[in-house]
């Protein structure tokens, strides 16, 4: 997946990422359903 620019990835759904069962619903709980959301709070996920 190439991504041209930042606004790519908030079209982005981290159902795309193929991500196993578990760690797609602890990051669909933790309200980030976006790459950019993802890469927006990366330092925050060990801290929840």
């Amino acid at each position: 997946m190439y991504i041209k620019n930042r606004e790519e990835y908030c079209k982005i759904p981290i159902s795309a990422l193929n991500f196993s069962t578990r760690t797609f619903n602890c990051l669909m709980r933790a309200n980030i359903s976006t790459l950019y959301l993802l890469i927006e709070n990366i330092e925050n996920l060990g801290k929840r």
